[in-house]
Order: C-alpha cells, then sequence, then structure tokens
C-alpha cells in the first residue's frame, strides 16, 4: 500500500495464500515458544516443595504453609512475567510475514531481533494504548455502568482501530532503525 504512483485497490491488500499458511504456521510456532517457555517455568514449581519441605526438616524455615504459599506464588508471578516478555518480544511476526514475505519461523526470529533494544518502548506503547481499557475496568469497579458504557463504546470505535495504526508505525519505526543481520539467529537475541 506504500506504493504512491499506482492507485490500491483492496483486492491487493488481501493475503496472498501462501501468506496465510505462513501466517498460521508462524501462529503454531507462536504458541510454541509460549508453551516451550512454560514448561521451562513449570518445573520450577515442582522443585519449590520438596526444597521448602526440607528447609522446615532442617529447621531454617518455621512454617512450610505460609513460606510454600509465598514463594509459590513469587514463582508462578516471574513464570507470568516471563511469558508476557515472551509474547511481546515476537508479536511482531506476522507483520514479516505480510511486509517482507518471510518464512514462518524467520519472521519470529526477525521479531526477537526488532524487539531487542525496544521492548520498553513498545511496553509502554501498549500501556498507553491499554489505557482506555483500564479507565472502563475503573469505572465498572465504581459501579458506573452507564459511564462504564460510554468509555467501552470509545474504546470500540476510537481506541482499537488506533492501536492497530500505532502498532504498525511502531513496527515500520522499530523495523527501520534495526541495523543487524538479514537472517538473524535466536540466541543472540534473546536477551
Amino acid at each position: 500500500m506504500d506504493d504512491e504512483e499506482s492507485d490500491v485497490k483492496i483486492v491487493d491488500t488481501l493475503p496472498t495464500r501462501q501468506q496465510i499458511i505462513r501466517f498460521l504456521i508462524a501462529t503454531l510456532y507462536f504458541v510454541g515458544c509460549i508453551l516451550f517457555i512454560g514448561m521451562i517455568l513449570f518445573p520450577v514449581l515442582y522443585i519449590l516443595d520438596p526444597v521448602l519441605r526440607y528447609l522446615v526438616q532442617i529447621g531454617w524455615v518455621e512454617s512450610f504453609q505460609k513460606t510454600g504459599i509465598v514463594i509459590t506464588q513469587i514463582a508462578v508471578g516471574i513464570a507470568i512475567l516471563a511469558l508476557f516478555i515472551t509474547w511481546l518480544r515476537i508479536s511482531f511476526f506476522p507483520f514479516f510475514i505480510i511486509d517482507k514475505n518471510a518464512a514462518p519461523f524467520e519472521s519470529i526470529k526477525l521479531s526477537l531481533a526488532i524487539t531487542k533494544g525496544n521492548f520498553t518502548k513498545i511496553l509502554l506503547l501498549l500501556l498507553v494504548l491499554g489505557g482506555g481499557y483500564l479507565v472502563y475496568l475503573l469505572f465498572n469497579l465504581l459501579h458506573w455502568p452507564f459511564v462504564a458504557f460510554v468509555v467501552n463504546i470509545l474504546s470500540s470505535f476510537i481506541i482499537v482501530p488506533l492501536s492497530s495504526v500505532a502498532i504498525t508505525v511502531a513496527y515500520r519505526k522499530i523495523s527501520g532503525e534495526y541495523k543487524g543481520d538479514e537472517h538473524p539467529d535466536i540466541l543472540h537475541n534473546i536477551v
């Protein structure tokens, strides 16, 4: 759609069959990445239980139940945070499929590469865009259903389309600033 010399037709903006197939495969990779991170972090919860029981036996920890709950909540919180970070880092994969006609796994790698060093900017953008929903939740908690309904309608017609444009502009900006390899590897872009 960036071609200024020719007229844009709706038919030209529709994804091709190959792009749809690549998107579906990349979505499976996306889900696989999230599940993989979850599978890495989930055993921590099982490791904590015997460790805490041992610490109670040797007298280092006074109460298993209270300490176990706190440590488990911390571990679950860390796991959720890691899953969110992973989700945010690889969420730009559809843009590479449409814009650069990248292969499914290549689009995941490119998403990791361009978000390296831009995580805070993307997070702040999402917080600003999610502000409308947070205002809706606030009015809902205050039991002001009419105001919450108005905010929800405004959010649906203003924030949702604006967020699509803002995410696309963010993609363009951070991919334009990317000076890395055309075919990045995963290990150098994870952290």
